[in-house]
């Protein structure tokens, strides 16, 4: 099986980049760790390699019954529909740049390896 573990994000400062590379550290042997970064943030050039762009007006346009106008609150769901439309994975896994797991993230991972989790919030 194919794993996704997206990390979405719209700052790059250095906390942010560091919970990224906890994630990317931890998980990678899960999945494929992946950033998600909002279309005006650029991601450090170490980290271009994982990441994909997204602007949240032209994601929108494309789902006109969105019911959310911002993706927070109610929209988050739009970068990953775009990342898996044109990455196919067997499964998904979003983590918000502002969730932080104090534990490791390889631990987390091993429980939930192969069980069918439609959410964890």
């Amino acid at each position: 099986m194919r794993t996704a573990i997206l990390f979405l994000t719209h700052t790059f400062d250095g906390e942010t980049v560091h919970a990224f590379d906890k994630l990317a550290r931890e998980a990678g042997v899960f999945g494929d760790v992946r950033i998600l970064a909002d279309s005006p943030t650029a991601p450090p050039d170490r980290l271009v390699h994982c990441s994909q762009s997204f602007d949240f007006e032209d994601l929108k346009a494309g789902y006109p019954r969105t019911l959310a106008r911002d993706i927070v609150p109610g929209s988050c769901h739009l970068p990953v529909l775009d990342f898996a439309r044109n990455h196919p994975y067997d499964d998904y896994w979003l983590i918000e740049y502002d969730v932080r797991f104090t534990g490791d993230w390889a631990v987390f991972f091993s429980a939930t390896a192969g069980k069918p989790w439609k959410s964890i919030s």
